[in-house]
């Protein structure tokens, strides 16, 4: 679900965008009416293989918020398991936050953190982002 919303989010962000930045590029040619020569047809082809790239970098760095989200409430986790509630991030998720530290003890909230850091580290570097996050979320568990 994380990785679909992400993809839905980038590429409704990107639509609008791309169409605009393709009608401004036959606006500028005058091709409104008229058929569009072949060098003109290569530079739209350019122009959408760079749009569908930075739409592919969007997903990834709305994964990447989202993965940091939820490192902050693994952050509220370790901080709460420490005893200190005060500086929360996440405190309109208390309940939740207490829970977890609860379930779990700070060794292996740690280790959560460093999965998630790991996640966007492979983000970054271009890994599948479904797979990512898959291995991510059994590692959570």
């Amino acid at each position: 679900k994380l990785v679909d919303s992400a993809k839905a989010e980038a590429e409704s962000e990107a639509e609008i965008r791309n169409d605009r930045e393709i009608q401004a590029m036959k606006d500028a040619w005058g091709t409104q009416t008229t058929k569009i020569s072949s060098s003109n047809t290569k530079a739209i082809k350019e122009l959408e293989k760079d749009q569908k790239s930075r739409t592919t970098r969007m997903v990834r760095d709305y994964l990447d918020r989202a993965l940091l989200d939820i490192a902050t409430l693994y952050r509220d986790v370790l901080l709460t398991q420490s005893g200190d509630t005060g500086e929360l991030i996440n405190k309109d998720m208390t309940q939740v936050i207490i829970d977890l530290s609860a379930r779990h003890d700070s060794v292996a909230t740690v280790a959560k953190l460093q999965a998630i850091m790991e996640s966007r580290e492979n983000l970054a570097r271009n890994a599948a982002p479904l797979l990512t996050v898959e291995g991510l979320m059994l590692q959570l568990k």
